[in-house]
C-alpha cells in the first residue's frame, strides 16, 4: 500500500490552500511561549521509533522528550513552555538526533515547515532518506495570548492620561 504524501495528509486535514511552506529558510527555530504540540502522523512502514521532543536552541544537547512512541500518540497534544527560542527533534535511531534547524544536522535538511491560515505550524519530519517528510508530522500552535512588550502599550495609555489630565485642567479654568 502506497504512503500519502506530505501533501495529500495536509489537504485531508487542513484542506488545499489553507497552508503555506516556509521555503526561506532551513533554520527553523521558534519563540519562547507556551505551545501545544500535537502528534498528527507517524509513518508506521519505518522501522524507526522516533521519539520526538523540544530543545533549547541554545543548548541543542538539551532535548525535552514529548512523545517517547509518537505512533502510539496520534492525536495526543502535548503542553510546554520553553523559558527561549527552541527547535523540534526527532531521534530516529540510539545517537542520532535530527534538528528542525538543518545546521544542526550537518546542513541536511530534516523538516519541512508550514505556516497554517488559522494560526501555528506544521512540521513534517524526514527520518531517513527517501524525502517523503511524513515520518513524523507535528502540528504546534501557540497556547496563550501574546502579551504586548511594555513599550507598545506603554505609548497610548500615557497619551490617554496626557489627554485626561489637559480636558481635565481645562473644566477646571471654566
Amino acid at each position: 500500500m502506497a504512503e500519502d504524501t506530505l501533501v495529500t495528509i495536509l489537504d485531508s486535514k487542513y484542506g488545499a490552500g489553507n497552508y503555506h511552506e516556509v521555503t526561506d529558510t532551513n533554520e527553523y527555530e521558534f519563540q519562547p511561549g507556551a505551545y501545544v504540540v500535537t502528534a498528527l502522523i507517524v509513518d508506521k512502514q519505518s522501522a524507526n521509533v522516533n521519539p520526538t521532543g523540544w530543545y533549547d536552541s541554545s543548548d541543542p544537547d538539551s532535548r525535552n522528550l514529548l512523545f517517547p512512541t509518537p505512533e502510539g500518540s496520534i492525536g495526543v497534544s502535548k503542553s510546554f513552555n520553553p523559558g527561549g527560542k527552541f527547535g523540534m527533534y526527532i531521534e530516529p535511531s540510539a545517537g542520532t538526533t535530527y534538528y528542525s534547524k538543518a545546521s544542526l544536522n550537518g546542513g541536511v535538511k530534516r523538516v519541512r515547515l508550514f505556516t497554517l491560515d488559522t494560526g501555528g505550524y506544521v512540521l513534517g519530519f524526514e527520518d531517513s532518506t527517501d524525502n517523503d517528510y511524513q515520518d513524523v508530522v507535528l502540528e504546534l500552535k501557540g497556547a496563550s495570548l501574546n502579551v504586548p512588550e511594555f513599550p507598545t502599550i506603554a505609548a497610548p495609555i500615557a497619551a490617554i492620561l496626557g489627554l485626561v489630565f489637559i480636558f481635565g485642567r481645562k473644566k477646571e479654568g471654566l
